[in-house]
């Protein structure tokens, strides 16, 4: 009697705690995953306070994190545990490996784009993986035994994809052991793409694609972006038709933009429906001789030496990151003859930049430029 009135007291006064369910949700006030401002908190269950933002190696059991406005992590490893949701609707990229747990959900809409920079593992019986977008990963793809991976988009790899056992992705059992690799849902339209990659040489890129079987295709376009929102057409060409074979094709970009690339390929059939596959980057380094940065590499104030041909002209100087992403901007007037800027306020950590002058009637100019 004794004992139970201890153990009953002892509960009484140290009851057993039982954690929130989380739901983080993305603001788009920011892209940078730790700040609190890029994210809204919601309880799904009573508990203790939610943190401001969801952890940066993994979502828990019962947590869900909604990723509706564009968002970037870098981490080691990001693992989706047993129990835990990812929603994708637009582009998250993750410089990290990716792990989907067994009982861990995952879904995306068809505009999604998630980019991985690592290996993407979907373990032994994981179910809950569903790609309806696109899914770029730099490194391998693996998939434990019993696992699946659904949806109608398209998953690309540099390295290579392995299946284990009786795994499946888009309801396939095929691997790819020579990269890049490329595999896409083929139930809804008439292609079968078994590769989408890019080779560049000294004054243009090639992009390059490899059908495994067509029926009833009519042409491709091909189609380039600066920053992967905005599109315009590189160049088309015809379709085979119908074809068991695989046809390799070819485009050649002649005139790319100094930095990031991103190339999408929509596919047409002969009843007007088409099917976008990528998108894909390139990094091309060109040579501008307009345009002369210094001390590059630098550490602090930056100076832009521009030739300009227009009298007057109104500019903007543009940063981005090695991803693509805005970090700095500002208005300026040019005129003709050498132009002088300088940049005392750029404070964004050492890394690669890409430094662009954007003209209203002038060609984009890109420059690399590495701070220290």
């Amino acid at each position: 009697m004794t004992k139970l009135i201890l153990i009953l007291t002892i509960c009484f006064l140290f009851p057993i705690i039982s954690f929130a369910d989380c739901r983080f949700t993305t603001t788009g006030a920011s892209t940078n995953w730790t700040d609190p401002a890029a994210w809204s908190v919601t309880y799904s269950s009573p508990g203790p306070a939610c943190p401001s933002f969801p952890s940066s190696t993994s979502i828990s059991s019962g947590d869900v994190v909604n990723i509706n406005h564009p968002m970037n992590l870098t981490t080691t490893t990001y693992d989706v545990n047993g129990g835990g949701t990812l929603n994708l609707t637009t582009t998250f990229t993750l410089s990290g490996n990716l792990t989907f747990s067994n009982n861990s959900t995952f879904t995306s809409t068809g505009s999604s784009v998630l980019n991985v920079t690592g290996t993407l593992t979907n373990n032994n019986n994981s179910t809950g993986v569903s790609f309806n977008g696109t899914v770029n990963v730099t490194g391998n793809v693996v998939t434990g035994n019993g696992s699946t991976i659904t949806g109608t988009g398209s998953l690309s790899a540099t390295g290579t994809i392995t299946t284990s056992g009786n795994s499946t992705i888009f309801g396939s059992t095929a691997e790819c052991t020579v990269s890049p690799c490329f595999t896409s849902d083929v139930s809804t339209l008439p292609i079968e793409l078994i590769a989408f990659y890019t080779t560049n040489s000294k004054e243009l890129i090639n992009i390059s694609w490899t059908t495994a079987s067509e029926h009833n295709t009519s042409y491709f376009n091909l189609e380039r972006s600066r920053e992967g929102q905005y599109w315009t057409l590189v160049n088309a060409v015809s379709a085979t038709g119908n074809s068991t074979t695989s046809i390799d094709y070819t485009i050649s970009d002649s005139n790319p933009f100094d930095g990031t690339n991103y190339y999408r390929l929509m596919q047409y059939d002969i009843d007007g429906e088409f099917k976008i596959y990528g998108p894909i980057s390139s990094n091309f380094i060109g040579n501008n001789d307009n345009v002369r940065i210094y001390p590059n590499p630098g550490n602090e104030t930056i100076y832009i030496q521009q030739n300009s041909k227009i009298t007057e002209d109104n500019i903007e100087i543009v940063i981005t990151d090695s991803k693509g992403i805005e970090v700095y901007s500002r208005k300026n007037t040019s005129s003709i003859g050498l132009n002088t800027f300088i940049i005392d306020d750029f404070n964004s950590l050492p890394g690669l930049y890409y430094i662009s002058i954007i003209s209203e009637v002038s060609p984009l100019e890109v420059t690399k430029y590495i701070k220290k």
